[in-house]
């Protein structure tokens, strides 16, 4: 076997790593140009990257639609459709958006499509300082005779148009209006809650049985037994057959003089 010298061996090696280097590089040029390239959307990249920064949402993605309705720009030349035209909002106001679409009818001027966004908007509640009304007065309590007599004698004691002249009319009237709904408020009473107009209307049967009813509750309460829960629940068994009866001749009644008014 015939060995090379040194020398000869070093040329031997150098020529086989260029002849590799030289292919390896021609092989990537011609390979390069036939490999399609994938083009970089930077501006999109950053897009994105600005709306999960701030917490932003592209509504154009969130409503199925056709493609045609997504995109917002065609190519001339290749006739690619992209969508260039984003509306974007916060993740509070996501909720309102109803859809997102474009519209390639609309006449704009340019070769953007128009992209429409439906919103539902809500008007914000403002809320004003409001000063505090005068009690209303229970006016249930007109039918009392004992109360009727306690508003005249009140009223009669506290109004007094002697002292108001001829010509001093808003005077005279803001003295009598005081002295009303004093001497009103006085003999009736607050109206502590609003109640339906069957039961204002029944107030004289529905009072003591309202009355009885909360008597026995408290009786319960402070004295829980047999005795006492059997009273409170005939008490309350009571009040509730009586609220029917009542709320239900409340609206009959009613009923028969709309009718009699419309036969009229």
């Amino acid at each position: 076997m015939r060995v090379l010298s040194p020398r000869l061996s070093f040329l031997f090696f150098s020529f086989l790593f260029f002849l590799s280097f030289f292919l390896s590089f021609f092989l990537s040029f011609f390979l390069s140009k036939f490999k399609t390239k994938q083009p970089q959307i930077k501006h999109g990249q950053r897009l994105l990257e600005l709306c999960c920064h701030h917490g932003l949402y592209v509504t154009n993605t969130f409503f199925k639609c056709k493609k045609r309705h997504k995109v917002s720009w065609t190519h001339l030349r290749s006739q690619h459709c992209h969508q260039l035209d984003l509306v974007i909002t916060r993740r509070a106001y996501l909720r309102s958006v109803l859809h997102t679409r474009s519209f390639h009818s609309a006449d704009c001027d340019t070769d953007h499509s128009l992209v429409g966004c439906k919103v539902r908007l809500t008007a914000k509640r403002i809320h004003r300082s409001k000063s505090k009304g005068f009690p209303r007065i229970n006016t249930c309590r007109s039918n009392d005779p004992e109360s009727s007599r306690c508003f005249q004698t009140t009223f009669s004691a506290k109004v007094d148009t002697s002292s108001f002249g001829d010509t001093d009319i808003d005077s005279k009237w803001h003295h009598l209006r005081d002295a009303i709904y004093t001497s009103a408020l006085t003999a009736f009473g607050k109206k502590d809650r609003r109640y339906a107009n069957w039961y204002e209307a029944c107030w004289d049967e529905m009072q003591p049985a309202s009355e009885a009813k909360r008597q026995a509750l408290l009786a319960y309460k402070q004295n829980p037994c047999v005795s006492t829960r059997d009273a409170l629940r005939a008490d309350r068994s009571k009040a509730q057959q009586i609220a029917r009866r009542c709320a239900n001749d409340y609206w009959l009644n009613l009923c028969s003089r709309i009718q009699t008014v419309e036969i009229q």
